[in-house]
This record gives C-alpha cells, structure tokens and sequence, in this order.
C-alpha cells in the first residue's frame, strides 16, 4: 500500500496519493541545534524517556526503565530504534491483569514523539547562561 510519509499535506486522487515537493530537509543531528550546555538531551533521554515506558509500557519504576533504555540506546543511538528491538527480542515487561493490550505492538514511535511534544520541558533550550 502506498503511503504518504506527510500526513498532514497529502490527498488522494483517486487510488493515487498526492503530496507537495519537498523543498527542504532538515536533519537533526545530536545537540547541533541547540546548545547541549541546556541539559535538554539529558532531560529528553532521562526523564522524558523513562516517564514515557513508565506510562505507556508498564515498566514498573523508572530505574527499570532507564536499565533497558540504556542498555538499548547504547546499541542504536536512537530510543525509538532501542525501544522498537527491545520490544522485538521480548524485553518489555508483562502488562500488568487490569490492562488490556489490542494493539499487536506495545511500542509505537508516534507515541513517543507525542508524548515528548506534550510533556518535556522545551524552556530549556532557551539559551545557556554557562560560559565555557
């Protein structure tokens, strides 16, 4: 099936979709875009990511959480990448009786990109006040 990576922009004639030109790529490359002196990546790989497996995965504490992610993002240099294999070679702890699970995969990117866009804290990208 055809899929249109931009969602948001993209339409369907008929049994074709269409979407705009791309005119520009932008790649995010580890603390180029903002100052690592901020304490963002920490926060975002720290909280953010344990937060989120606590939440949405059932981890059971945030040190179990943050064994895995770490453990995982050692290899990938990605969460979502750690988390995806984690859940492939069967690391993810039991869902607890009281949750049902329909989905066949636990794990979704598009859930953690959601959840950082709502729950991090982006004040701290505002410029560092450290001097080198």
């Amino acid at each position: 099936a055809e899929r249109c990576l931009l969602t948001h922009f993209c339409s369907r004639r008929g049994n074709t979709i269409q979407s705009p030109p791309i005119s520009t790529l932008l790649f995010d490359i580890d603390d180029m875009l903002y100052d690592v002196g901020t304490d963002f990546t920490a926060h975002r790989n720290g909280w953010g990511a344990q937060s989120f497996m606590v939440e949405h995965l059932y981890f059971p504490s945030f040190e179990s959480a943050k064994k895995l992610r770490d453990e995982y993002f050692e290899r990938y240099h990605s969460t979502a990448k750690a988390l995806t294999i984690a859940e492939q070679e069967g690391k993810f702890p039991p869902l607890p009786p009281r949750v049902e699970n329909s989905k066949l995969k636990r794990f979704d990117p598009h859930d953690l990109a959601e959840w950082w866009a709502q729950k991090l804290d982006f004040s701290l990208l505002r410029a560092s006040t450290k001097t080198s």
